[in-house]
């Protein structure tokens, strides 16, 4: 053994394979799965702390706030022709306003956010300012008298990431069964901010979870003591299906994460519902995973 250990190429051996010991088994793993194995001597206090912060650090990047712009486009005419004379693009509030939610990055696809469709329909999101164009247009039409007026409310749609970078997007698909969309960074080709999986097992009853959105502009707001609850789902009168999680849920928090803490992969897209007073509860409802699963399946068919 002593002329063994003399020898060099025994001695790099030897030494190649401490290395690649060291490689396997003292490199930094994933904390998500095992937390007691991760930190068995520590309090339970520590436990939740180490954990929050693992959140904090590699899922909340993953969810951004979707802000969706609305703009008035107009056409004028003259008389009969078809070309108009004059087109214009204007802000549909003088003050900028803007409705908002939140999106998580999605793994199918490179730049893709998983949202609600309440937040980026513009039927939806815009049907009270649907409801004004007719006024506009004859606002518009009184200060151009002989001309012909057309008007559209387009809207735009901004990302914003939990460094407040922005990224115009654009919506590429709107579920039609259920409050889902899904809307894409228009330069997605250089789109890097990492995706969260969405769980494929139905076992995630009376677990906890964390909910991540932007409640009232708040972006990166993270409420750590959510519940999924008994599994209670209800069907609304527009044909949605949601599930129950216990977690307070107020405009901003729709179309965010509702994160499984137990295996850090997305459970369910979260929507705000009103009670019949027009308020919100500490009861939030979510479109659950089987429903996001079906409609991702729908749209990248030849995956």
């Amino acid at each position: 053994m002593k002329n063994k250990m003399q020898n060099p190429f025994f001695r790099g051996l030897i030494l190649i394979l401490l290395m690649f010991a060291f490689i396997v088994f003292l490199k930094p793993h994933d904390p998500v799965l095992s937390e007691d194995a991760l930190y068995p001597n520590q309090s339970e206090v520590i436990k939740t702390d180490s954990l929050h912060k693992w959140v904090r650090e590699h899922r909340a990047n993953s969810v951004m706030t979707v802000t969706v712009k609305p703009y008035l486009d107009i056409k004028m005419y003259n008389g009969s022709d078809i070309v108009p004379t004059t087109e214009m693009r204007q802000p549909f509030y003088e003050d900028n306003k803007v409705r908002v939610g939140a999106g998580t990055v999605n793994e199918r696809c490179q730049g893709c956010i998983l949202t609600v469709r309440h937040v980026v329909d513009p039927d939806q999101a815009f049907a009270k300012e649907i409801a004004q164009l007719p006024e506009r247009v004859a606002s518009i039409q009184k200060e151009n008298p002989g001309l012909i007026i057309q008007a559209k409310i387009s809207p735009e749609y901004d990302l914003i990431d939990s460094k407040g970078k922005h990224y115009p997007a654009t919506v590429i698909a709107l579920d039609p069964k259920e409050d889902l969309a899904l809307v894409r960074v228009k330069d997605w080709k250089h789109f890097s901010i990492p995706a969260i999986k969405v769980y494929r097992g139905k076992d995630f009853i009376d677990k906890e979870a964390a909910v991540i959105g932007a409640p009232k502009g708040h972006q990166n707001t993270i409420y750590f003591n959510a519940h999924t609850g008994n599994g209670r789902v209800i069907k609304t009168d527009h044909g949605d299906t949601y599930q129950l999680i216990i977690a307070p849920i107020v405009p901003g928090n729709s179309g965010g994460l509702a994160l499984m803490l137990y295996n850090m992969e997305q459970i369910g897209v979260i929507s705000a519902v009103k009670t019949s007073d027009g308020s919100y509860t500490n009861l939030g409802y979510m479109i659950s995973n089987t429903a996001i699963l079906d409609f991702l399946d729908r749209i990248f068919l030849d995956e």
